[in-house]
C-alpha cells in the first residue's frame, strides 16, 4: 500500500512596518492570502481590518487543514497640536508683541523663519506660524499686526500771560 504526503505551507502574513499616523486618520491591515480563515486580536474575521487607535495588531491566518501563519505590527497614533495666535492686534509705535505656538514638543515655522515657539514682533504684517510634528502632524494660525502713530502734539511757543489772563491750549487729534 502507497500513501501519499503532502505538505501545506504555512500562510504568509505581512502586515507591514510598525507605523505613525496623525489623529483622526486610518490605515488597513491586510492579512492578504485570500479565501483562508482570519482573526485578529479585535475579533475580527475579515481579511482587511481599519485601524485608528494607537495599539499592536495582531491577525492569525489558518487553511483548511489548520495550518497557521501570524502577523503583528504596532499602530502609534499622534495627537495633532491646536495653535491659535489670538485677536488680529494693534499697537502703539514703540510697542511689542509677544506671539506664543503653545504646544511643547512640536517643531515651529513662522513666516519671519524664525523656528521658536514665541516670537516678539513690533512691525505691522501679518504672522503665522505652522506647527508640527515628525510626522506631519501639523496646525497653523495667523494673525495681523497694525500699528498706529502716536498722535503729534504741539502747544505753540512758550507765551507769558499776566495774572488773571487766561490761555486756551488745543491739543488737536479731536478724533482721539
Amino acid at each position: 500500500s502507497e500513501m501519499y504526503l503532502s505538505i501545506n505551507p504555512l500562510p504568509e502574513v505581512n502586515l507591514g512596518n510598525d507605523t505613525a499616523i496623525c489623529d483622526g486618520k486610518s490605515i488597513v491591515l491586510d492579512a492578504k492570502n485570500t479565501g483562508l480563515n482570519y482573526i485578529w486580536s479585535d475579533g475580527s474575521i475579515t481579511q482587511e481590518v481599519t485601524v485608528t487607535q494607537t495599539g499592536v495588531y495582531n491577525v492569525e491566518v489558518t487553511d483548511e487543514i489548520g495550518c497557521l501563519g501570524k502577523g503583528e505590527m504596532e499602530l502609534i497614533v499622534h495627537a495633532i497640536p491646536n495653535v491659535d495666535l489670538g485677536n488680529d492686534t494693534i499697537i502703539c509705535i514703540g510697542e511689542t508683541v509677544t506671539l506664543n505656538a503653545q504646544n511643547s514638543g512640536f517643531n515651529y515655522q513662522w513666516n519671519t523663519g524664525a523656528s521658536s515657539s514665541e516670537l516678539i514682533i513690533n512691525t505691522a504684517g501679518k504672522y503665522e506660524v505652522r506647527v508640527y510634528d515628525e510626522i506631519g502632524c501639523a496646525d497653523t494660525s495667523e494673525m495681523y499686526l497694525s500699528i498706529n502713530p502716536l498722535p503729534e502734539v504741539n502747544l505753540g511757543n512758550d507765551v507769558v500771560i499776566c495774572e488773571h489772563q487766561s490761555l486756551v491750549l488745543n491739543a488737536q487729534n479731536e478724533s482721539l
